[in-house]
């Protein structure tokens, strides 16, 4: 029986360090993606968050300066959502008229959770700085009388 296969010296293929040295080099390249990811996902939900926050005072400040529905309006800041609610507090609200908005995972909100904003004029008794965090990473929100947000 012959064969078909010349084999030569020269076409030996990849040796074993080779190989090696290759495979180091793509978990070495994968490892800093995976970490660099991860760092712009938690950095993205700490944006998401901030802008959930503000868009949502923003949202029953011009309601309240519009005077829908006759009423007050304000915001319930919870640990995985913010609620928009119709009424003079969060206890007393008009159930039909919330929108709930869900935070994304790994952030915390700290300081007041709760902010109502007058009919017509849109100022609010409730001032102070709404800290938003995550492991890494924190935004503040300063909320003045006049219900601007000046961000820190």
């Amino acid at each position: 029986m012959t064969s078909h296969f010349n084999y030569n010296k020269h076409n030996r293929g990849f040796s074993l360090a080779e190989l090696v040295i290759v495979i180091g080099i793509i978990i070495l390249i994968l490892g800093t993606s995976v970490f660099s990811y991860n760092s712009f996902r938690s950095y993205n939900n700490l944006e998401i968050a901030s802008a959930t926050v503000v868009e949502s005072i923003r949202y029953a400040q011009n309601n309240a300066r519009q005077v829908n529905g006759d009423s007050m309006w304000g915001v319930k800041i919870n640990a995985t959502e913010v609620v928009i609610f119709k009424g003079e507090n969060y206890e007393s609200r008009n159930l039909n008229n919330d929108k709930v908005l869900v935070l994304p995972p790994g952030i915390t909100v700290g300081s007041f959770n709760e902010i109502v904003f007058e009919k017509v004029s849109g100022s609010t008794g409730t001032t102070g700085l709404i800290n938003i965090s995550n492991n890494n990473d924190e935004l503040g929100l300063n909320v003045n009388s006049w219900g601007t947000i000046i961000y820190e």
